[in-house]
């Protein structure tokens, strides 16, 4: 994998690093995990959006 480094409001990291501690993890992989979800729930959304529409206006 390649690193990636993201800036994050103070509260923001608390909260992963909270979640982290209780899930005996690190913040990073909280972090990880939640962008994944993210990046799944919107290409599931992407796909039913396009099978949807009529063929040949996937790109305007």
């Amino acid at each position: 994998m390649q690193p990636v480094t993201i800036s994050l409001e103070p509260e923001v990291l608390r909260f992963y690093a909270e979640i982290a501690q209780m899930i005996h993890t690190t913040t990073e992989q909280v972090i990880r995990d939640t962008l994944f979800q993210i990046a799944g729930t919107l290409s599931i959304a992407a796909l039913k959006q396009t099978d949807s529409m009529p063929d040949g206006e996937y790109f305007s």
